[in-house]
């Protein structure tokens, strides 16, 4: 190996690691879009998404009705199986009994059954947080049961009871327990709850109630594998004006956080936002974070942007939905799903339609399939790779 060779492969090694993420076309990073069903009610809001672990069973639930907090707004549920481009007709997963029901969020841990969060309450200041479970995967479900009963504050208007994850999933922790992103809409409004690891409908503990400004509807990002630091961007209560996303970090598995404070990101709409980790990608350390949100006053364009810290974040995609004017395109919902690519649900058309999204990340973030700088094979890209460059130095 010549030397000039030998100066070339360290530089192209450390650019891998430290690059910036460059602006993608929209039809180079979209894999696949459809609505998820082909008429819906008059109004249909906040979707999340879930994909189940062993069928690789798609799951798609939002709340719908003639308007948002009528009483005749239910949690509306469907489905797609793995390799199919149908989705199932779309069916009530509960009416609320008269009472609007809002904001459902679907996960799977990794021991249990499916869970279906949502809440039900005429007023978003006083909803009470319930839970389905479905044990087949998302087909069929349980009896609705409210969370447990808390004696803090932060949740005296809320029946006295928990409120469980607010739009966004939960982040599952390595002992099993669900890190759940909680807000009411009456101040303190963020706070953490923690669920499981035995029973995730009756065992709930209020973690901590988060200082700063006024945020709600916490996403939340991984920085290391112990899950030790953790990030969380919450949309910024600000009275319907445009303004940056509000972030906060934890040091100990989310037990304890510091105040919130503005992350820079600038022209987000107060519209809800999601963001995910990916891994995978070429290692497991090499990973990204995608966000996701609405930007102007108006909401009418979905964008995404990401990040390699949590801080710097590159708008790679500024319009991955508009359709021109007094068309909002808000509150998406994301996963990464079992072969890498992420999946994301949105409310499209002033909330009257569900959209179904599949990005490539790799596409979205540069990187290429494989690991051609993992130059030792163990799995991880850092400057240990660079001891086999060195080693061939003529």
């Amino acid at each position: 190996m010549s030397k000039s060779s030998a100066v070339f492969i360290p530089v192209l090694l450390m650019g891998a690691i430290f690059s910036g993420a460059a602006a993608v076309e929209r039809a180079d990073v979209v894999v696949e879009e459809q609505f998820v069903a082909s008429s819906f009610t008059d109004y249909a809001h906040a979707p999340t998404i879930v994909q189940t672990r062993k069928s690789e069973r798609l799951v798609v639930a939002w709340f719908g009705g003639s308007s948002e907090g009528d009483d005749n707004v239910s949690i509306w549920i469907n489905h797609r199986e793995k390799d199919s481009s149908v989705w199932s007709q779309p069916v009530v997963l509960d009416d609320g009994d008269g009472s609007a029901c809002w904001n459902p969020v679907l996960f799977e841990p990794t021991s249990g059954p499916v869970l279906a969060y949502y809440r039900i309450g005429d007023e978003i200041a006083e909803w009470v947080g319930h839970v389905k479970t479905s044990e087949d995967e998302g087909l069929t479900w349980s009896a609705r049961h409210p969370l447990p009963k808390s004696s803090a504050h932060v949740h005296h208007q809320n029946d006295g009871r928990f409120i469980g994850p607010v739009k966004n999933k939960p982040l599952e922790l390595p002992d099993g327990t669900l890190l759940c992103g909680s807000s009411n809409n009456t101040g303190p409004r963020t706070h953490m709850e923690l669920a499981g690891p035995d029973d995730y409908v009756n065992q709930f503990q209020l973690l901590a109630t988060l200082s700063g400004p006024e945020a709600i509807q916490p996403a939340f990002i991984v920085h290391t594998d112990d899950f030790q630091v953790i990030q969380t961007i919450c949309r910024h209560e600000h009275s319907g004006q445009i303004a940056s996303p509000l972030t906060a970090t934890s040091y100990d598995m989310g037990r304890t956080w510091e105040p919130l404070r503005d992350l820079d990101l600038h022209g987000v709409s107060p519209s809800g936002l999601d963001a995910i980790t990916l891994t995978n990608l070429n290692s497991k350390r090499n990973r990204w974070f995608v966000l996701a949100y609405a930007r102007g006053d108006d909401q009418q364009r979905l964008s995404v942007a990401i990040s390699t810290d949590g801080e710097k974040w590159d708008m790679v995609l500024p319009e991955l939905e508009y359709n021109g004017e007094d068309t909002e395109m808000e509150y998406p919902s994301m996963i990464q799903s079992q072969d890498g690519l992420i999946h994301m649900v949105i409310s499209w058309g002033r909330s009257d339609k569900i959209k179904h999204v599949v990005l490539d990340p790799w596409v979205l973030t540069g990187e290429k399939r494989g690991d051609p700088v993992d130059l030792n094979n163990d799995g991880l890209v850092n400057f240990l790779d660079l001891a086999v460059v060195l080693s061939n130095m003529d």
